[in-house]
């Protein structure tokens, strides 16, 4: 049996059977998670593998392109995603579709794996970032930086270290956080004290002028004349 190929693979499961759950798929040289769907891209091809259901799981999508869920019984909703890498990590970035107007974040990992909830996203055990509702956008938790913590980004894209098809990663926004475990603080539950804030200019202070008081003169007659 030979060894499995590179790539990022993809399982979905439900929180109370975490050992559980449907196939393995891929592997897939990046995974996009979307509201609505997760997208697979192999090489140059790209397809949809997991499906948000109704009841706010994940549907697994057969791969055959003519299968769709009205030809045969709708499969059961997941609650979780579970994504790792053969043979490597896997690196993690949050982005916005539409051009974006809050902090770029830079890349995260290497994590041994990256698990996608209903409303939270964790990366080898440590909260990496939350949402109110399953169609809210990602608020980032200060794994990716005390600078970056409540920062909303909509878009999950995960890659692995070791590309299954090219030679480099397809893209990489910025230096990242290569070893989250002795850089960087366990985030929702740190015990550690935040990281000191830069030292800020002394704020200015507006002061009111000192008014000197006036002088009044009241003009009196002399006592000394008389009509």
């Amino acid at each position: 049996m030979g060894s499995p190929e590179l790539g990022v693979y993809l399982t979905l499961y439900d929180d109370s059977q975490p050992d559980g759950g449907d196939s393995t798929l891929g592997p897939f040289d990046e995974l996009t998670v979307r509201t609505a769907r997760v997208v697979g891209e192999r090489g140059d091809l790209g397809r949809i593998v997991a499906a948000h259901g109704s009841k706010g799981g994940w549907l697994g999508v057969q791969s055959e392109p003519q299968r769709s869920f009205a030809s045969g019984p709708t499969p059961p909703e997941r609650s979780h995603m579970r994504v790792r890498a053969e043979e490597a990590d896997v690196f993690l970035r949050l982005f916005d579709d539409a051009p974006e107007q809050s902090a770029a974040v830079p890349e995260l990992g290497p994590f041994g794996d990256v698990v996608i909830g209903s409303n939270d996203i964790r990366a080898d055990g440590r909260t990496v970032a939350v949402r109110v509702s399953p169609t809210a956008s990602w608020l980032l938790t200060d794994l990716a930086g005390a600078q970056l913590q409540g920062v909303p980004k909509a878009v999950v894209s995960l890659r692995p270290a070791k590309p299954a098809t090219g030679p480099t990663p397809r893209w990489s926004s910025g230096p990242g956080i290569r070893d989250g475990r002795s850089l960087i603080p366990t985030a929702q539950h740190s015990s550690a004290q935040p990281d000191p804030s830069p030292a800020q200019p002394s704020p200015s202070v507006w002061v009111d002028r000192v008014r000197a008081r006036s002088e009044i003169y009241i003009s009196r007659p002399d006592a000394s004349k008389k009509p």
